[in-house]
This record gives C-alpha cells, structure tokens and sequence, in this order.
C-alpha cells in the first residue's frame, strides 16, 4: 500500500523561525484527514483527526480550526486502517 503524505515547509525552516503560515488549513484538509502541525506565529498545536483541524492551546483550549487559519508547518495523510 502506498502511504502519500503531503508536508507543508520543513522542521528545519520552522526551527530556524519560519513561523509565518503561508498555506490555510482549507488547503491541508484537500490533502489529508490525519496529521499534526502548528499555527501561524507559533499560535497553538494542530491535531488533524478525521478531516476536522482542532486548534489547541496553551491554555488547555480547544476549538476547531477555520478553514482560512494559516499554517508554517503540518503534515497530513490520507488515514487508512
């Protein structure tokens, strides 16, 4: 079986402070239904789980992601049991 994942920037770059999101959470969901990643500026922790982007912060919240919402870095696949 072919697993397909499709990678939004690299860590490196998000390491080295490429913290501006310049892909929407619209456009990973095109993509995938499973991943993880993080929001522009750093701005919480991205849980992808059966095609609906949760947003979670430091503050313990959670709250689903718009689909306009931007992100530096994330990787989605296709789930498949």
């Amino acid at each position: 079986m072919l697993v397909v994942i499709y990678q939004t920037s690299t860590i490196a770059a998000l390491i080295d402070g490429a913290y501006d999101g310049d892909v929407t959470v619209g456009e990973l969901l095109r993509h995938g239904d499973f991943g993880l990643g993080t929001f522009n500026r750093l701005d919480g922790e991205m849980v992808i789980l059966d095609g609906t982007c949760h947003h979670l912060r430091a503050d313990g919240s959670v709250q689903v992601a718009g689909a306009q919402d931007l992100t530096p870095f994330a990787a989605v696949t296709w789930f498949r049991p």
